[in-house]
Order: structure tokens, then C-alpha cells, then sequence
């Protein structure tokens, strides 16, 4: 749905939408806004096409077929608002876009950050921070956020986000402690048995798993991973456990969540 072609569209209307809803706009006129959106979207495409396509992410008639034999066309009914689950696939490709600048440049970047919200208000870009905050990919150090009047976000102190990450000298540090002794030969692994110091931090393990899986979620794992994880912790299977969360770190996703927890367990 939401793309490289397409999300300079779906940051306008978030924008937008966030100034409507916190009245953060001087002067408000629809027609106008509309305008500037139809000015986007016919950059990457027909507005008819774009609209046909993706009007079922909207609330419903927040955009009217109003097609006649002379022509196709669509007419606004206010301004588009984006359904629930839009918003939140949205907020995840903003995820995804500032954790693969944290990952290329090894830190939170204020100039790469602007980047991919140059197009959206401050208020926007705070919603956007405090969901990455949330997820886990950064952390507020000291007050972030200057608010006046009824902006929460007049000012945004970017010196006081940083990205939240595993240093190769503390992840070294873990393993140290949590040492896994593997049997098998080839291919083909037997056992895997921690270290006696290890052997005790199974439940703990287990604890975690089910406390980040809503934050596994909001990153982007799927129903069923985080299903196979859930019954996997409830029924003590840890090497399932491990398989899974292994997955779901190195996968399409790349999971931070799951790769922090395998870190934190000295598990490679």
C-alpha cells in the first residue's frame, strides 16, 4: 500500500490531518488543502487512479466517485482522514524509514530524521518520535519537546534523542556471560544447553518474550510469528523460542525488539 511513490502523498494527509485535528493551521481551507494534495498525487500519478485504488485506506466518503460520461473524477468531502489501520501502517514505514538510517549511520541524525518528515508539522514529527520511542528504536534523553501555546511540539531538541543501541563491547560483554555450548556436528545441531549460570534465566527469557510481543507487533512481525512466540514461551520451548525470535531479528522486518532480546541472552 504505502510505498517509495506513494509516501510523500500519505505524509501530506498525516500532516494535514494532525494540524486539522490539533487546530494547528492559522488559516483552514479545505478547498485549498485538497489542492495541494491533488498536487502531490499527480506527481506520481492519475488522481482518479490514485483515489480508486486507495480510497478503501480512507474513512468512508472522505472521497466521492462523482464520474460522468464526460469524464472520471473524484471529489473530496472534507479532507481525507486515514482509517486506524492505515495510520498504523503508515507509522510503521516512518519506523522503518528512521531505523535504516539509525542502522547506515550507526545513530538517531536530526538532518536524516528531517529527511523523511520534511513534508510534515512538528506535531506530526512528535507523534512519529514517540511511536519509534515506543517501538524502541530511541530514546528521550532530557526534555525533547518545547511546547507553546497548543503545539506540544514548537521546538524539537534533537540533541536529546538518541538511537537506542547494543555496542559491540556490551553485546561481547553478554555473550561472556550467558556462553552457549552447542553439540553437533555438520549441519545438523543436537542440544543446546547453556552454561550453569544461563540455566536459570530460561523463565526470564520467556517473561520478556510475552512483555515485547506487542512491541514486536507495532514493528511489524507478523500475527503468526508472534503467535508461534506466545505458545512457544507459554509451553517452555525454548529452542522454538529462539528459532523464532532468530527469524524474526534477521528477517524481512529485521526485528530490534528480537535482536536485542537474543543480545541481552548472549544468543547468536
Amino acid at each position: 500500500m504505502i510505498n517509495k511513490l506513494t509516501i510523500k502523498i500519505f505524509d501530506y494527509i498525516f500532516s494535514t490531518s494532525v494540524g486539522l485535528k490539533g487546530d494547528y493551521f492559522e488559516n483552514v481551507d479545505n478547498e485549498q488543502l485538497c489542492s495541494e494534495l491533488d498536487g502531490f498525487i499527480s506527481k506520481v500519478c492519475d488522481i482518479y487512479d490514485f483515489w480508486h485504488e486507495y480510497k478503501f485506506y480512507f474513512n468512508d466518503n472522505c472521497v466521492v466517485d462523482a464520474s460522468t460520461l464526460s469524464g472520471h473524477q473524484y471529489i473530496y468531502n472534507g479532507f481525507p482522514k486515514m482509517k486506524l489501520s492505515t495510520k498504523k501502517d503508515y507509522l510503521n514505514y516512518k519506523v522503518e524509514q528512521v531505523r535504516d538510517s539509525i542502522s547506515d549511520n550507526g545513530e538517531f541524525l536530526q538532518e536524516e530524521f528531517e529527511l523523511v518528515t520534511d513534508n510534515i508539522i512538528n506535531a506530526g514529527k512528535k507523534e512519529i518520535l514517540d511511536y519509534c520511542k515506543e517501538v524502541g528504536i530511541i530514546e528521550y534523553i532530557g526534555k525533547v519537546f518545547i511546547s507553546a501555546s497548543n503545539d506540544p511540539a514548537f521546538g524539537i531538541i534533537y540533541g536529546n534523542i538518541k538511537a537506542v543501541l547494543y555496542t559491540e563491547k556490551e553485546i561481547q560483554s553478554i555473550i561472556s556471560e550467558n556462553v552457549f555450548v552447542v553439540s553437533g556436528n555438520g549441519n545438523r545441531f543436537g542440544n543446546i544447553e547453556q552454561n550453569s549460570n544461563s540455566k536459570n534465566n530460561d523463565e526470564e527469557l520467556f517473561n520478556i518474550v510475552l512483555l515485547k510481543l506487542e512491541l514486536m507487533e507495532k514493528e511489524g512481525i507478523s500475527k503468526s510469528d508472534l503467535k508461534l512466540l506466545e505458545e512457544a514461551c507459554y509451553k517452555k520451548e525454548k529452542k522454538k523460542v529462539v528459532s523464532v525470535l532468530k527469524d524474526v531479528a534477521f528477517g524481512t522486518i529485521s526485528s530490534l525488539i528480537a535482536t536485542g532480546i537474543l543480545a541481552r541472552f548472549g544468543i547468536q
